[in-house]
């Protein structure tokens, strides 16, 4: 699940999505992916499934028993790894396997970044920000 090609702006001038923000009590239009999520992640549960989102679900409350897909860094790996769920970690400027790998006219149509195989990759899949502390002795 994922929601970051939803243009925002669409919802915030619909008159339908303020409506339906208002009948559910939302504080606002920006809400509604994280109620919709908890609906879907609710049906989920109900057929012994679960949910499985990059991390721009985290702009929103991420159901739980949500699994993240954290592709924009770090960062959401951690927040959500805090909460309580399981994380997939798939930085892009890492993992992404259709970027081009070079600047070659040659290439196809160009994705992001250049990411060559030799590109460096991150020792650990989890940062050090979120290992446990040693005991001060």
């Amino acid at each position: 699940m994922g929601g970051d090609e939803a243009p925002k702006a669409r919802r915030r001038n619909d008159p339908a999505s303020r409506a339906r923000a208002a009948e559910l009590g939302l504080d606002s239009v920006d809400r509604l992916p994280g109620w919709f999520l908890g609906r879907i992640g609710r049906h989920l549960a109900g057929h012994g499934h679960r949910m499985l989102g990059w991390d721009d679900l985290l702009e929103g409350d991420l159901p739980a028993g949500a699994t993240l897909l954290s592709w924009r860094g770090m960062s959401g790996a951690v927040v959500a790894a805090r909460r309580g769920h399981d994380v997939i970690s798939c930085p892009g400027n890492y993992a992404y396997l259709d970027y081009r790998q070079s600047d070659l006219d040659t290439e196809p149509i160009p994705q992001s970044v250049v990411l060559t195989s030799t590109a460096p990759t991150p020792s650990s899949p989890c940062p050090r920000s979120f290992l446990p502390r040693k005991p001060a002795m």
